[in-house]
């Protein structure tokens, strides 16, 4: 009746194909609603419940990084930086694109806070507070290769500020609601003060530079860990003989 067409059940998150990601050649958004005249709306959704008798919910340091990477995937469906997948919608006019992004919990260490957060302290740290931003630049912690070659994980880099707050739901639930500033053009400036080796670290890449830079360490990793499998291999099949 309002004139806005909506996903529904039967079908599932939109996908956009993107170059700017290290281990992925395209996103997915939650929802996705347009309007012939108001434009559109992209909204991110992430849900992580507690376990029965309050135990953590599972890989629970993972929730604020992918609040983090759904505010990312905005910037860059805001920015410009997709493309209409095979057989998906059309692209959402970027200049008449609003973007919200909607995590809803019930494990309060997710807004009460912790001293330590394994990898991602960094990311708790930025959704704790009173009014919850996102900006810049955010590092994992510990070893990037790790982080990125096992888990998939790496620094996130915004291309707006997102804030946001955390707002009561139903009993032992809560959400944090985050938007960017209003009219903001994504812009990332972090590439500017760092060498391509730097770059190759830090998602997204805003060059083909960084971008192969990280296709060339990974794939020399890759092949450096194949070789010592065989080694360790050819070793046990065939023992050095000696004297017990």
């Amino acid at each position: 009746m309002d004139e806005w067409s909506w996903r529904y059940h039967a079908r599932k998150e939109e996908r956009f194909k993107t170059q700017a990601l290290t281990n992925t050649s395209s996103i997915a958004v939650d929802l996705v609603g347009r309007h012939q005249e108001c434009g559109a709306v992209a909204i991110e959704l992430k849900y992580v419940a507690i376990k029965p008798n309050g135990v953590a919910p599972q890989d629970a340091y993972a929730f604020p990084w992918d609040v983090a990477k759904d505010c990312l995937k905005l910037d860059l469906l805001r920015a410009g930086r997709c493309e209409p997948a095979k057989g998906g919608s059309a692209l959402p006019d970027p200049s008449k694109l609003q973007t919200y992004c909607i995590g809803m919990t019930s494990w309060p260490v997710f807004w009460e806070g912790r001293e330590k957060f394994a990898w991602a302290t960094n990311f708790l740290a930025q959704i704790q507070p009173s009014v919850a931003r996102f900006e810049g630049l955010i590092h994992t912690i510990g070893p990037s290769e790790k982080t990125v070659s096992y888990h998939k994980r790496h620094h996130i880099s915004f291309g707006r500020v997102w804030t946001g707050e955390w707002r009561d739901y139903t009993k032992g639930f809560r959400y944090i609601f985050l938007r960017p500033e209003t009219n903001s053009v994504p812009a990332w400036t972090h590439h500017k003060d760092r060498s391509i080796d730097e770059q190759s670290q830090i998602i997204p890449f805003l060059n083909v530079g960084a971008r192969q830079e990280w296709e060339r360490r990974y794939s020399l990793e890759k092949a450096n860990a194949g070789i010592a499998e065989r080694e360790r291999s050819s070793s046990s099949e065939h023992p050095q003989s000696g004297a017990v």
